[in-house]
C-alpha cells in the first residue's frame, strides 16, 4: 500500500509535476498551463473527463466527505454524466457533522452511496494495519485516506479523492502552500488511482489561484469559485479532533507507534499568487 522509495515521483495528468518527501515535502512544476480557465466549472469539467478518460477502464468511487471539495467533484462528475459511486466514510459518531452533508449530497441527486461505518475499535484496528507504515513517513494522519483507497482496491475500482487545493497563509509573505495530506495519493496506493483533483492539470490549479480573491477567506473563496451550498469549515480532523473520545484513542495510538515526537511533514510553500502564475504559464 505505502510506497517507501522517497524520491521524485510525477504526478497529475501527463506528470505535470513531480512531488519528493526527502525530507520534507518539496513539489515542481515540470510542464505549464496551456490554458486560463475563467470559469472555475469548465477547469473541473476538463479534469473530470481527463479523469474518466484515464480511469474509467474500472469502476469510478468518490471519497464523499461532506465538505465543498468534494462536493464540486461529484457535481462536475454528475454534469459530465461520469458513472462514479458515492463512498461516505463514518468513524462512530466523530465525524457525523460532515457526512450529513454528503448523505444529503446523495439524497438530493438521487445517489445510492456506500457507507463504511466504523466503530471506534475498527478504526484502531485500522491503525494497526497501516500506521506503523504512516509513521515511518510522518503521515500518520491519513488513515481515513488509507482505508478509503484500501476499500477502492478491494473492489477493483480507481478512486478520486478531492484534495490538493492551495490555501493561502496571511501569515507568511501573502504565499500560497500545500500540505503532504493534499497529495495523498503520491503516498498512498501510488499509481494505482487518479492524484489529487486540484492538482490534476496545471489548468485547474492556475484557474483556482487567478481568481482567488486575497481580501476573502478560503471557505468564502470556495463557495465563490465552487458554487455548492455554504457550511462551516469542518474538515474529519477538525470535527474529530474536537471530540475527547477521538483525542483519547490517537493519544493512546500514537503512543503505541511512538509518533508523538514524530513531526508532520512542513508545508511546502509555492510562492505569491502572481510568483504561481508565473511558474504556471511560462
Amino acid at each position: 500500500m505505502i510506497d517507501k522509495n522517497i524520491a521524485w515521483k510525477t504526478a497529475g495528468h501527463n506528470d505535470w509535476f513531480r512531488v519528493s518527501m526527502d525530507p520534507t515535502l518539496n513539489i515542481e512544476i515540470i510542464k505549464s498551463a496551456q490554458h486560463l480557465y475563467v470559469d472555475f466549472d469548465s477547469a473541473g469539467d476538463q479534469v473530470a473527463t481527463l479523469i474518466a478518460d484515464r480511469w474509467a477502464q474500472k469502476p469510478l468511487y468518490l471519497a464523499l466527505s461532506g465538505g465543498l471539495d468534494s462536493e464540486f467533484i461529484a457535481d462536475r462528475l454528475v454534469k459530465n454524466k461520469i458513472d462514479f459511486t458515492p463512498v461516505i466514510l463514518k468513524i462512530g459518531q466523530l465525524n457525523e457533522i460532515e457526512t450529513w452533508y454528503a448523505e444529503y449530497w446523495c439524497y438530493k441527486n438521487n445517489r445510492v452511496p456506500v457507507i463504511l461505518n466504523y466503530s471506534i475499535s475498527e478504526f484502531e484496528s485500522a491503525w494497526d494495519k497501516f500506521g506503523p507504515q504512516l509513521a515511518e513517513l510522518k503521515h500518520y494522519d491519513l488513515v481515513p485516506q488509507c482505508i478509503l483507497y484500501d476499500y477502492a482496491n478491494q473492489q477493483n475500482a480507481h478512486l478520486i479523492y478531492g484534495a490538493g487545493d492551495m490555501q493561502f497563509d496571511t501569515n507568511s509573505q501573502d504565499q500560497f502552500y500545500l500540505h503532504s495530506f493534499d497529495l495523498v495519493s503520491n503516498i498512498a496506493s501510488v499509481g494505482e488511482h487518479p492524484t489529487s483533483f486540484y492538482m490534476y492539470t496545471p489548468e485547474i490549479l492556475l484557474s483556482y489561484i487567478s481568481g482567488y480573491d486575497l481580501t476573502l477567506s478560503e471557505n468564502y473563496n470556495k463557495i465563490n469559485a465552487y458554487e455548492v451550498s455554504p457550511r462551516p469549515k469542518i474538515g474529519y480532523q477538525q470535527s474529530m479532533s474536537r471530540d475527547p473520545q477521538y483525542f483519547e484513542l490517537k493519544h493512546r495510538l500514537s503512543t503505541r507507534f511512538n509518533t508523538l515526537n514524530v513531526p508532520h511533514n512542513k508545508p511546502c510553500y509555492f510562492g505569491t499568487r502572481e510568483q504561481i502564475i508565473k511558474k504556471l504559464t511560462t
